[in-house]
């Protein structure tokens, strides 16, 4: 709803907002879809954001994901590697 009343408005025309996740919400995903067999520590999500693996931001101490590079790197962990 919300972006449909963006849409609405010439201003946000030429801007993306894109959808950041919590950490836990990450959490959540990486063991639903048994990504990994044990999920990472909190901890270890947040080095690898800050390493670049995927990308994200920090408000107030707390850590987000964006999701489309979250869905990106789950992507290139899924490709089988280059021999």
């Amino acid at each position: 709803m919300f972006r449909a009343m963006l849409a609405q408005r010439p201003h946000f025309e030429a801007f993306q907002i894109r959808t950041i996740l919590r950490m836990s919400e990450v959490e959540n995903i990486l063991r639903r879809y048994r990504v990994f067999r044990t999920i990472p520590a909190r901890s270890t999500l947040i080095e690898w954001k800050e390493e670049g693996l995927f990308e994200g931001i920090q408000i107030n101490g707390v850590h987000y994901v964006y999701e489309d590079s979250l869905e990106s790197w789950l992507k290139r962990l899924q490709q089988p590697a280059a021999a």
